[in-house]
């Protein structure tokens, strides 16, 4: 059984983490599954919008330690480059929408992942755990970089310090949920709103996630003139045609992404 699962719903790839009786926890397998779906989703031009969540009772555990044994500190390190990395850069930079639908737990790793996405829809019986204070550790996949960018420093040090539960309420008050619903309508949810992304015009979408990326780490004068590149893209593009004729028009407009 593959460890990740990829289907279709409309214009909405859903993908399903799937290691039900190891709490989705990470390991080589699902590293390499994730990474291959992910391609395929992005390669998909009927696919206009993404849907992650996990199988069983919860989001995604971390890492599953056991896959650890034998590899040297460095060995780990190199893992966590390469292999971690990969899945991080490809949810990072997929250019549509994606959706973590969080139910459980995730913890470790698995926040890495959903951090990752563009937005978080998290069941009310959802939290949020960066355990890896709880043995010894700091934390990794990236879930560092994404908390200081969401919460700020001093938030973010007594989160990841603190190695406490964080709830879905509290994740969506520090702006680290886009949205909270019962947990028997999470999926419904999750979909409701992909559907209503892949209805909008992707390509101004990737074009606004690179902008916003560029300008946090970037100065205002270098943000101007990398907006300003950014235009050109969007400005060529079918979907700014079409916006402005729909308007024009006074008619709903038919982006297709491109």
């Amino acid at each position: 059984m593959k460890t990740v699962l990829y289907t279709k719903e409309g214009k909405v790839g859903i993908i399903t983490l799937n290691r039900p009786n190891n709490y989705n926890s990470i390991n080589d397998d699902l590293l390499k599954d994730f990474g291959e779906v992910l391609d395929a989703a992005m390669m998909d031009k009927e696919v206009r919008a993404v849907v992650v969540h996990g199988s069983g009772r919860g989001f995604c555990a971390g890492a599953d330690l056991a896959g650890n044994l034998g590899r040297t500190p460095r060995q780990v390190r190199d893992h966590l480059n390469m292999n971690y990395g990969n899945v991080v850069r490809r949810l990072a930079e997929m250019e549509k929408p994606v959706i973590a639908a969080v139910h459980g737990s995730m913890a470790g790793a698995g926040i890495g992942f959903a951090l990752a996405c563009d937005f978080r829809i998290m069941a009310d019986n959802a939290n949020m755990r960066y355990a890896f204070i709880n043995i010894g550790l700091t934390p990794d996949a990236g879930s560092s970089w994404f908390l200081v960018r969401a919460v700020g420093l001093a938030k973010a040090m007594e989160i990841a310090a603190g190695g406490e539960k964080i709830p879905a309420n509290e994740c969506q008050r520090l702006g680290l949920a886009t949205k909270v619903v019962p947990a028997d309508e999470l999926m419904e949810a999750a979909m409701e709103f992909a559907n209503t992304w892949a209805e909008r015009p992707t390509l101004g979408f990737a074009l606004t996630k690179k902008t916003l990326r560029y300008a946090a780490n970037h100065s205002l004068l270098d943000t101007i003139a990398y907006e300003a590149e950014q235009q050109v893209i969007g400005l060529s593009s079918h979907d700014f045609e079409e916006g402005g004729t729909a308007f024009m028009e006074k008619r709903k407009p038919n982006f297709i992404g491109e």
